[in-house]
């Protein structure tokens, strides 16, 4: 009988042990649950962002090779020129030259933070005539006209201008083409 207290002893600890394994369990799901949100997260927030730690270079990304091959796709056309690109001060330029036929001119204002980005999407947005909505570029975007798209995301204001080509080019589908690439990249 001295082996009898002994398992009842034991029976009596199993639901202890049973409630810990649970609440291990819950522990682990709810860390790895938290790991698979917060990114999200954060990616929502405006200064946590891996462009954060390379603004120039994601801002550079707008004259990529596969910007370019869709602009020259949706023009039909091919570039006068190679593309050029340069930095003055916290912008950066790209353009996609077709010659006489005129260019497409991408635009990354890199500002401080989203608080900045915003306000200068904010004033663009309400200075522009004929604008819509556009979702699915960044935290905020807008077509003006058919050649002109202005998008905000995190601590960028991006401007994609179609307005200088001529309509041989199809200049709503080069603008509307390269704004869809580059947000791919982004």
């Amino acid at each position: 009988m001295s082996g009898a207290p002994a398992a009842r002893d034991r029976n009596h600890r199993q639901p202890a042990r049973i409630a810990v394994a649970v609440a291990l369990a819950a522990a682990v799901l709810a860390v790895l649950f938290s790991a698979l949100v917060a990114p999200a997260a954060v990616a929502d927030a405006d200064d946590a962002t891996n462009h954060d730690r390379h603004p120039r270079t994601t801002a550079e990304e707008v004259c990529e090779s596969m910007v370019r091959d869709s602009v020259v796709a949706a023009a039909r056309k091919k570039l006068a020129t190679p593309r050029t690109s340069a930095w003055h001060d916290n912008e950066f330029t790209c353009t996609y030259s077709f010659g006489r036929r005129g260019a497409l001119v991408v635009t990354v204002d890199v500002l401080a933070n989203g608080a900045q980005a915003r306000q200068s999407y904010r004033a663009s947005y309400n200075g522009a005539a004929h604008r819509a909505t556009l979702f699915g570029f960044g935290q905020r975007a807008y077509r003006s006209g058919t050649d002109l798209v202005i998008a905000q995301k995190d601590r960028f204001l991006l401007t994609v201008d179609g307005r200088q080509l001529a309509s041989s080019l199809h200049p709503d589908s080069v603008t509307w083409s390269a704004s869809r690439a580059i947000f791919d990249c982004w």
